[in-house]
C-alpha cells in the first residue's frame, strides 16, 4: 500500500483547525472542519480500496452548498494565525 506524502502533513493540519475550533467555542468552524475531515478519511479510504466508483457520495443536504461551506471553513482555518 503507497502513503501519499503530503497526507500525513494535512491530517495533522486538519486536526489542529478542529482543536482550535473547540478550544475557541466556535460549533460552526468545527462542525465545517468535522465533516471536511471525515470527508478526507473517506476519500482517502476508497482510493486506498480502490472503490471509488463503487460507493457513490450521497450528501447530506444541498451538495454544492456544502461543499461551498466546507471549503470556505478549509480556507478560513489555513488563513488563521496558529
Amino acid at each position: 500500500m503507497l502513503a501519499i506524502p503530503e497526507r500525513p502533513t494535512q491530517a495533522m493540519f486538519e486536526v489542529r483547525r478542529i482543536v482550535e475550533a473547540c478550544s475557541r467555542g466556535d460549533g460552526d468552524s468545527l462542525a465545517l472542519m468535522l465533516r471536511y475531515k471525515l470527508h478526507q478519511t473517506r476519500v482517502e479510504l476508497l482510493e486506498r480500496l480502490q472503490l471509488n466508483d463503487v460507493v457513490p457520495l450521497r450528501p447530506a443536504s444541498s451538495g454544492q452548498a456544502a461543499k461551498r461551506r466546507a471549503s470556505k471553513a478549509y480556507h478560513a482555518a489555513r488563513s488563521a494565525p496558529r
